[in-house]
Order: C-alpha cells, then sequence, then structure tokens
C-alpha cells in the first residue's frame, strides 16, 4: 500500500505495539449542539401533546353540541308534523304552537315569582305574568274598597323589591255592560269612562305606594271584554274589574318609546 498518497488527517498512526489507530477529529462544540437539540426536541414533544389534548376536548364539545343541536331539531320537526297533521285533518291544533324565545333575565324573575306567590301565574310563551287578584268595583264607581287596597299594597311591596324585578306594569280597566253613573248616566260611553277611570285609580294608587308612573301603562276596554255574563248580579262584579299584568322588560310595548325605538324616528 502508498501511504504517501493518504490525507494528512487520515493517515494511520502506528503505535508502539504495532496497533493502528484511525484518528477521528470530532470537535467538542458539536457533542453539545446535539444533546442540546435532543432538549428542545423533547420540550416541542410535550407542547405538542398538550396542544393536542385540547384539540381533543374542544372537539369533544363542539360533538356534544351538534348533538344537542340535532335533538332540538328532530323535536321541532316531530312538533311541525303533529301541527300539520291537525290543521290538515280540521280538527284544530291540541298543543301550544307558540314560538318560544330564549328566556331572558326578567322573564326569569318573573316565572320565579309566579312559582313563590300564589298571587302571581306566569305565561311563557307570551313573557306576561297576571296579578290573580283582579281589583273589583261597586257599579257604576271607580273608587277602591278596602280589600282592593290590601291586594295592591301586597302588589306594590313586590314590585319595589329588587327593583321589581325590572318589569313593566300594565293596568286594563273594565266594565260591566252598561253600567250605571252616579248621574244615572248609562250606555257604552260610560262603560268607556268607567273602565278608563279605574285603571287610572290603581295606577294613581300604586304611584302614591312608590310605583314609579314611567314603569305603569293603562288600557282602557269598556264592556267589550267580559270574563262573565251579564245576565246575573255575580257576572257583572266579576266584569267590573281592573286587571294588572307585568312584562318583562325586554319585550316591546305599543306606546313605551324605549321599547320599540325604530318607529320613533
Amino acid at each position: 500500500m502508498d501511504r504517501t498518497c493518504w490525507p494528512i488527517t487520515c493517515r494511520p498512526i502506528l503505535c508502539p505495539r504495532g496497533r493502528w489507530l484511525a484518528l477521528l477529529v470530532v470537535p467538542a462544540y458539536v457533542l453539545v449542539a446535539v444533546c442540546g437539540c435532543g432538549t428542545v426536541a423533547k420540550s416541542k414533544f410535550v407542547a405538542a401533546e398538550s396542544q393536542n389534548r385540547n384539540l381533543k376536548d374542544q372537539v369533544e364539545a363542539q360533538l356534544s353540541e351538534i348533538e344537542n343541536l340535532r335533538s332540538q331539531n328532530s323535536d321541532l320537526k316531530q312538533r311541525l308534523g303533529q301541527a300539520e297533521d291537525a290543521l290538515g285533518s280540521g280538527d284544530g291544533v291540541p298543543f301550544d304552537l307558540a314560538v318560544h324565545r330564549p328566556a331572558s333575565a326578567s322573564s326569569r324573575l318573573l316565572e320565579q315569582l309566579a312559582q313563590s306567590r300564589d298571587e302571581f301565574i306566569y305565561d311563557e310563551s307570551s313573557g306576561v305574568c297576571k296579578f290573580t287578584s283582579d281589583v273589583r268595583f261597586a257599579d257604576g264607581q271607580p273608587r277602591l274598597d278596602s280589600e282592593s287596597e290590601a291586594a295592591l299594597l301586597r302588589l306594590a311591596d313586590v314590585l319595589r323589591e329588587s327593583g321589581g324585578v325590572g318589569a313593566r306594569v300594565m293596568i286594563a280597566g273594565h266594565a260591566a255592560q252598561d253600567e250605571r253613573l252616579a248621574g244615572g248616566q248609562s250606555s257604552s260611553i260610560a262603560d268607556w269612562q268607567l273602565s278608563s277611570q279605574r285603571a287610572l285609580t290603581v295606577r294613581d294608587y300604586l304611584r302614591g305606594l312608590g310605583v314609579p308612573g314611567s314603569r305603569m301603562a293603562i288600557a282602557a276596554f269598556g264592556s267589550d271584554q267580559p270574563v262573565a255574563t251579564n245576565a246575573h248580579e255575580a257576572g257583572r262584579q266579576a266584569n267590573r274589574r281592573a286587571e294588572i299584568f307585568l312584562i318583562e322588560a325586554e319585550r316591546p310595548v305599543v306606546g313605551w318609546t324605549d321599547t320599540i325605538t325604530r318607529l320613533y324616528r
């Protein structure tokens, strides 16, 4: 073998004992770099594994939400099919088809109010809560008696608690057919006058008990909305009334300009 042609760095060195050793030039900084790369790679692997777990959890949550939406969609389809069958057969709709809106904060409070107090009843589909103790009036009179004043005092206490659950108050006045006013007048005009005066009487009494007037509104229906027959006195007494409704704050109400601002440009 011609040893003269070997590169200088690769020439073998003859040990005293006759063994050949290959001269390997491995810079120290290469070893350090290799060790450092191993540490960085492990750190990246741990971070990637954690990110993968987070993504997996997010996917599982989204799949659960999709399944929930599918279940709701199936229920709505079933209700729609039942409605179409009922309408097609002419039997009428045997169940409530009202559109259910997401519950608002005030609607939940109204529902809780009805659950905790017997004098209130809540209708979920309309978001309206009714004060069941209707205010009664004598024939031809808009004045309150002691029983009605006591009922309104209880109502005022509720409306003052926690801001009155944030609800608006609608007072609807009614009359029996052909009530006689103090001067003996009896007509449909008198019925309208009495129904409006009764609603105003209730509003003024509640305002005197600390309920803000800006939260209240009145409506008059004359004798057009009876709850009983006018053929006998018991029915007429039931029709001489004022009804009180609590309406959730988020619901648009005609007459309250801040609830339907687009109509007042």
